[in-house]
């Protein structure tokens, strides 16, 4: 089941909300935990 417009809209948000608070991002991480 692949992700469609509206679960990468979501996560791109929710990583966008995360870069404002921190200097890096390990999207790696933040994957597993979207999962």
């Amino acid at each position: 089941a692949g992700v469609g417009r509206s679960g990468t809209f979501i996560a791109l948000d929710a990583l966008l909300e995360k870069a404002k608070h921190q200097d890096t991002i390990d999207i790696l991480e933040f994957t597993h935990r979207m999962r």
